[in-house]
């Protein structure tokens, strides 16, 4: 399913601490075309943001030094992010104060486990919808 020419120009930012998984989607989402960058926390996240503007965040809600939640939440401050699909993943039960908040936050959020062409469909229909 690659999309339509348009992959090799899509950046994605991959933010997740769980390195099999990460190298995974990494493998999956190169495969479609689209050009894929992963960093491993909040932080880091954070300073690839001020240097780059990507089209898609996937970002983990659990995350060492900086948790998914306050790197959205600073992330969708940032003038130049305006416009950034942010699509979030978790492995734990949200509490229903997080899911309010997610659903401020981010365009998109799926539990994992999830399958990794559920994920690629998810990306490139977020991708191509209209902002």
């Amino acid at each position: 399913m690659r999309p339509e020419g348009r992959g090799m120009q899509k950046r994605i930012l991959l933010v997740d601490d769980d390195e099999p998984l990460a190298t995974i989607l990494t493998y999956a989402l190169r495969t479609e075309g689209y050009q894929v960058d992963w960093v491993n926390d909040g932080m880091k996240a954070l300073s690839y943001l001020g240097v780059n503007r990507p089209d898609l965040i996937i970002m983990d809600i659990m995350m060492p030094n900086l948790n998914g939640l306050e790197t959205m939440r600073i992330t969708r401050q940032n003038e130049l992010m305006e416009g950034v699909v942010i699509l979030a993943l978790s492995a734990k039960r949200l509490t229903d104060r997080e899911i309010r908040e997610l659903e401020n936050l981010c365009d998109a959020y799926m539990p994992k486990p999830f399958g990794v062409q559920h994920l690629l469909g998810t990306v490139s229909q977020l991708l191509s919808s209209p902002v």
